[in-house]
């Protein structure tokens, strides 16, 4: 693996970040190079994008947990203020690697510039606005409770940490992913893949090349990500994802029946047998009621699958009411889709007018961009 970044103090790091894990029994392609450039990192390869050999392998035992971890915040840099007993060597100096790279690279500055909830501080109403559209997400809550006890340094340990972090299966919490962590996101890559070495878990990304004009590795770090899942959670607007998620909202079908619709990131994967195609726009049942069906979120989809939303709509309207006839079960399907488009158009031209007046409240550069950017993008 190759390295190139201009700080020498960062490469010092890396280097020794590279021999901790490589002496762990790690893979690191000798394909594979980590650029560094104003403190924003990516990952290229030179294999060809057809192969799709594994890029990275690193063991359990080079995962910190963050549970294991009490960490501070002295201006732009993250310490350890204390490690659980049990705590391996390895695991110690490599959080200490960690937090020293994204300290020297910058990021929790970058975090305090990009992230929403700093971003939109001082427009709380705006802020309020954008987190209606995950009404409920318990991590999102307790981000805006942060904010409002001006706990702040918490909240910032709390953004930077939930961009970076990965729930391995059998572990405790979530854990750091060392070289793994500085690949961008990109909806049409593969995913972070849970592995083995010699045994022992580990977790490994391959050669994903899905756009054809970079060199660059990508990694999807969860389906069905829209551009405002993308902003709450990681920091960025995603530009090139397909989809977008429809606001929170109640269909009304007849009778007094309703669909209500949640802004979840939970999907089914046991879709029906005529809808295993759409598995991946199934929404997960949370209620079913004789009067209503809650469901996790609806998907409002590409131009590659025009008829997806109607299909899951049917599917819906027909496990609420088994008993409705084929016309009707299609008058409702095409209102209800008519019915959330035009909720979904009206919350985001309204988000873009609310943007417009609150121009002068937040930085042009940062929230007012992005969140200008994010209606145009939901709204085309």
């Amino acid at each position: 693996m190759k390295i190139d970044v201009t700080n020498p103090a960062l490469e010092k790091n890396l280097v020794e970040l590279q021999n901790l894990v490589l002496n762990e029994g790690a893979f690191l392609h000798p394909q594979l190079t980590i650029l560094e450039s104003n403190g924003n990192f990516n990952v290229r390869s030179d294999l060809h994008r057809n192969l799709h050999d594994c890029l990275l392998k690193v063991p359990i035992s080079c995962l910190p947990s963050l549970a294991a971890f009490d960490l501070k915040i002295d201006g732009d840099d993250i310490w350890i203020n204390n490690a659980a007993d049990g705590t391996s060597t390895t695991h110690k100096r490599c959080m200490e690697l960690m937090l020293a790279i994204y300290s020297t690279s910058g990021k929790l500055a970058e975090v305090r510039k990009r992230s929403p909830w700093f971003a939109l501080a001082k427009s709380p109403a705006l802020l309020k606005k954008l987190l209606c559209l995950r009404e409920g997400v318990k991590k999102f809550e307790e981000n805006q409770r942060l904010l409002e006890k001006k706990q702040l340094d918490k909240l910032l340990l709390s953004n930077f940490l939930g961009t970076r972090h990965f729930n391995l299966a059998g572990q405790k919490g979530q854990v750091l992913m060392p070289f793994i962590d500085y690949i961008n996101h990109h909806h049409l890559a593969t995913g972070f893949m849970p592995d083995d070495i010699a045994g022992s878990q580990a977790l490994s990304v391959n050669n994903s090349k899905p756009v054809s004009d970079t060199e660059e590795v990508f990694v999807c770090y969860f389906s069905m990500m829209d551009p405002v899942d993308s902003w709450l959670n990681y920091n960025f607007v995603d530009e090139v994802t397909p989809i977008a998620k429809s606001i929170p909202l109640v269909l009304n079908i007849g009778s007094g029946r309703q669909i209500r619709i949640k802004a979840f990131s939970a999907g089914n994967k046991q879709a029906p047998k005529q809808l295993k195609d759409l598995t991946a726009f199934m929404p997960a049942i949370i209620e079913k009621k004789e009067n209503h069906l809650t469901v996790s979120r609806l998907i409002i989809p590409h131009e590659k699958a025009p008829l997806a939303l109607r299909r899951v709509l049917g599917f819906l309207i027909r496990t609420l009411c088994p008993e409705v006839g084929n016309t009707d079960l299609q008058s409702n399907v095409e209102k209800s889709e008519a019915n959330l488009i035009e909720a979904n158009i009206k919350y985001y031209r309204d988000l873009a007018v609310a943007v417009e007046l609150s121009q002068n409240e937040i930085p042009a550069e940062s929230a007012h961009s992005q969140l200008q950017r994010i209606a145009e993008l939901q709204l085309a």
